[in-house]
């Protein structure tokens, strides 16, 4: 039998605002990363509104409890919380423990973002990512402690787990790199995260064990087929210095610039309202979180906008991203 999700079991947000997570804060440049990296991101999911947001009641999700029923790799999950946004024909699974993560998905996006660059790193035939969660941590702007990094463990167990049913994923393109052919997939990102036990024969010491992350077969394919989004890290930078309200917002912002292929992009006002995931009922307070967060990133040099009447007398931004510092 179903069970509905209890009101506020999925972290909360209230008015204009979005309670941001732990790690909205700057990145540290002393574990020796370049001030120049760039995360890259499987350019879909960069640009997916819906894959990496946190439902609450105040949103267009039909969301229930789930029982007995499988994950992406098949496996039975005893109870699960599951959702679908409106307008959208997926349905997103998650174990229960896991339901007081996902006001922090964000993070969960972040983390897979710096899993995604470390495969384009070392393409493993295999599909295993040899990696650390200090290393994991340094990809992704996130300050090397035992509580972030406990979080990234979380963050990676949250991955595997994670399921899309309904997933429309591209499996062939045409001369022109257009897609061609499509499937339908019950998806996941991560098949596994284990912890290297013996290497060339010997035992590995416990301070030198390497974390082993294996991405799915369908992930590998996707990312073998289509090019990256490539985020500067100084645009997430950039959005995490912004006040605190405005910094899971912001960032929503930058991976779909991030996966743009046109420089400057137009949008609608409702569709800059859509990526930034703003919630206010109230049109003016939307618009002003907009003029807000573009403020933020134009003043720290991540774009320039401008802001013209559309043809039904809208307001239609035209953003326009630089690459450089």
């Amino acid at each position: 039998m179903n069970r509905r999700i209890p009101n506020g079991t999925y972290g909360g947000v209230r008015g204009r605002g979005l309670t941001a997570p732990s790690y909205s804060i700057r990145r540290e440049v002393s574990g020796g990363m370049a001030e120049n990296l760039n995360l890259k991101m499987e350019r879909n999911f960069a640009r997916d509104a819906h894959a990496f947001r946190c439902p609450t009641k105040r949103q267009d999700a039909e969301k229930d409890m789930r029982r007995l029923v499988q994950d992406h790799q098949k496996q039975l999950i005893l109870e699960a919380a599951w959702w679908r946004w409106q307008g959208d024909k997926r349905e997103f699974l998650i174990p229960r423990e896991f339901i007081p993560f996902l006001p922090k998905i964000h993070l969960v996006r972040d983390v897979l973002a710096a899993v995604t660059t470390l495969w384009y790193q070392q393409r493993p035939e295999d599909r295993k990512i040899y990696t650390t969660l200090r290393e994991i941590a340094r990809l992704a702007g996130i300050p090397v402690n035992q509580e972030n990094l406990r979080e990234i463990q979380t963050a990676l167990a949250f991955l595997r787990a994670f399921t899309i049913v309904n997933q429309e994923v591209i499996t062939k393109l045409d001369k022109a790199g257009r897609k061609k052919e499509t499937t339908m997939l019950t998806y996941g990102f991560i098949s596994y995260v284990g912890v290297e036990g013996m290497r060339d024969g010997k035992e590995v010491p416990p301070n030198k064990k390497r974390t082993i992350i294996c991405i799915t077969e369908p992930y590998a394919t996707l990312l073998n087929l289509l090019p990256p989004a490539t985020i500067p890290t100084w645009w997430l930078d950039a959005a995490k210095k912004l006040p605190r309200r405005q910094v899971a917002h912001a960032k929503n912002l930058v991976y779909r610039l991030a996966a743009e292929r046109r420089n400057p992009a137009e949008w609608k006002e409702s569709t800059v309202e859509e990526i930034l995931d703003l919630r206010s009922p109230r049109t003016i307070e939307r618009r002003r979180a907009i003029r807000r967060i573009l403020d933020g990133l134009a003043a720290a040099g991540v774009l320039e906008y401008q802001i013209r009447g559309g043809i039904d007398g809208k307001p239609v931004y035209v953003l326009r991203t630089k690459r450089g510092m």
